[in-house]
């Protein structure tokens, strides 16, 4: 069936070249090539970063006067360079610190205790409006409420700061900084209006109201990153901006259609007059050298480098509906835009908004003219996610809750043993566990979808359709299986849910196959949740070649620790970070279920 190859490693603790802790993934090597030091540079950020989003960096190393003063110096000198995610992730980087700048001297007791006066790093760097700087402390952990009178920072800050994009963080960061220099240089009374406490007062533009610290990203943390940053005072609302911001680059676009054509019509009209992609060689800026609104950045992203093109707005377009940023969507269709058009699972933006509930989204492409009758590829309405019962308008959930197949025998097995220190450990694999009602249902999901060409390379010899689980169907099987499973061993697996984008695999001819790889991770769009493990459903029999093959590394000449030959109804689970590939097929056609999961 399987031979299981789980071998501990000669040295415990070692990982196999090429192999991210992150989960992130790593780069697909030929044999017999060994790493770069780029790809060495590349694997050392991804694991900064898991590290930096798990919070596994919270022993940090505290920074000495000296180092600090460096720290200030650079930052000071804009020496960008020095500020990298590796070097960062491993220092406090909220640490308050006191720094004298050696080019400012003192002209007034003032100046003086303005120049002592104990700071971060980031609050720092936003005085002297070093953004790239900026940017790379944010990524790293920095948090922007952290001061001498809040040493230990407010809760949720640092992670809806490292949620926004990097040009809107650098400038909500600005709008507290720069607030709170004109509340302290300010005559005016500089308490809050909300609470009346006197902590790091920030005074907001354009309404000139005043609140502490803790009462902006109190109000700043329950709000949509992608809408407007306002005044907390209820009765105020204003859309706060910079100081010597453009007022109208702050505000909403408006949409506008004449009476003898529709918006989407209009929106479509100037969509056509782009080119369908962009060159092979296109300039690339980056946003977040400036920094910018919620509401400037959605003006901006339709004109930006890669939506110059009508696949890039589409791209845009579907993007939007799915996170329910209703600026950017504004934006859009006004710059031009093809409101009905499909992504690569057959979903238009008004589908997409619908099955997320994003009820802003779904009023505006209404009110802009979407057609409301395009299904998706298995027949679900964009209306269906409207109804709580809606089940019996789809074939696709005629059959309510899969009857239980028990004709087939039960098996699960352990690949890699979960307690040894590899990228592998934790693989396993499910036989029996999804019922063949499941299968034939999938496999009516896939003779409903369109197929797309490699799109890598010929010589890997497969075709992909893109599915979308929107109505949740294949993830709950998935998950019922893997739920049975561990019942059934009495104890945990360790995978929990199962992300709803996914595609199948089509191997029709002989010799088709993949090299050793890692996977990458994925994150969900709406819940920010990241993926961890790779799964596999294999729909057909074969019964030489096509095995996936999991390894001790990406190298030349790599341990096997587990092979695993396709089956139908066969569920393969491991860890992003795993060695494996796959061998070439024999025998067709070869036809699988990808997808991601998370714990």
């Amino acid at each position: 069936m399987y031979s299981s190859g789980v071998r501990r490693l000669r040295a415990a603790g070692e990982h196999a070249a090429g192999v991210d802790d992150a989960g992130g993934g790593g780069a697909t090597m030929a044999p017999g090539k060994r790493k770069t030091g780029g790809v060495r540079r590349q694997l050392m950020r991804r694991q900064a970063a898991y590290a930096v989003r798990s919070e596994q960096s919270a022993e940090r190393e505290q920074m000495s006067a000296g180092v600090a003063q460096e720290m200030f110096e650079h930052i000071e000198a804009s020496r960008n360079a020095l500020f990298g995610l590796v070097r960062l992730s491993r220092l406090d980087v909220n640490q308050v610190c006191q720094y004298k700048s050696a080019s400012k001297p003192c002209t007034s007791l003032a100046e003086c205790n303005e120049n002592f006066r104990e700071k971060t790093l980031l609050q720092f760097a936003a005085e002297l409006k070093r953004y790239r700087i900026m940017y790379a402390l944010i990524r790293s952990g920095a948090d922007p409420s952290v001061c001498p009178e809040i040493p230990q920072g407010l809760d949720n800050v640092r992670e809806y700061v490292q949620s926004l994009h990097s040009a809107v963080a650098v400038w909500i960061t600005l709008v507290v900084c720069n607030g709170s220099t004109a509340a302290i240089h300010s005559e005016r009374d500089a308490r809050c209006q909300i609470c009346s406490c006197s902590i790091l007062p920030i005074q907001l533009i354009p309404c000139l109201h005043v609140v502490c610290s803790a009462c902006f990203w109190k109000h700043a943390v329950t709000r949509s990153v992608f809408e407007h940053v306002t005044c907390p005072i209820p009765a105020c609302g204003s859309n706060l901006r910079l100081d010597g911001e453009d007022r109208e680059e702050n505000e909403q676009v408006s949409l506008n259609a004449s009476s003898e054509e529709s918006t989407a019509q209009q929106s479509k009209q100037k969509w056509l007059s782009l080119p369908p992609e962009l060159p092979a060689k296109s300039p690339k800026n980056k946003s977040w050298i400036r920094p910018m609104s919620p509401a400037a950045r959605a003006r901006w992203l339709p004109f930006s480098s890669s939506a110059l093109c009508r696949s890039g707005r589409n791209q845009l377009l579907w993007l939007a509906a799915e996170q329910g940023n209703r600026l950017l969507l504004v934006s859009l269709i006004e710059a031009g835009v093809d409101i009905d058009a499909v992504n690569d699972a057959g979903q238009t933006a008004l589908f997409i908004a619908s099955w997320r509930g994003r009820v802003e989204c779904v009023k505006v492409l209404l009110d802009s003219g979407a057609d409301a009758s395009i299904a998706d590829p298995v027949g679900i309405l964009p209306i269906d996610f409207e109804s709580s019962d809606w089940s019996g308008r789809n074939w696709l959930m005629n059959a309510g809750t899969p009857e239980e197949d028990l004709t087939q025998k039960q098996f699960m097995e352990w690949l890699v043993d979960p307690s040894i220190n590899h990228a592998s450990a934790g693989s396993f694999v499910l036989d029996g566990f999804v019922p063949e009602s499941v299968l034939t249902k999938i496999d009516l999901i896939l003779s409903r979808l369109p197929v797309v060409a490699p799109c890598k390379s010929e010589s890997l010899h497969n075709e992909r359709a893109f599915y979308c689980d929107a109505s949740g169907f294949v993830s709950a099987a998935l998950v019922r299986a893997i739920r049975q499973a561990a019942a059934f061993l009495g104890m945990e697996l360790p995978v929990t849910g199962v992300f709803a984008q996914m595609r199948f695999l089509i191997y029709e001819h002989a010799g088709g196959g993949l090299p050793a790889h890692n996977d990458l991770a994925k994150t969900d769009p709406v819940t920010k949740q990241r993926s961890g493990f790779t799964f596999v459903l294999y729909l057909s029999d074969i019964s030489k070649g096509g095995e996936t093959v999991l390894l001790s590394s990406v190298s030349s000449s790599p341990e096997v620790m587990a092979m695993i030959k396709p089956k139908r109804g066969r569920l393969l689970c491991f860890p992003h970070a795993s060695p494996h590939e796959a061998r070439p097929v024999i025998d067709t056609p070869k036809i699988l279920l990808r997808g991601e999961m998370f714990a």
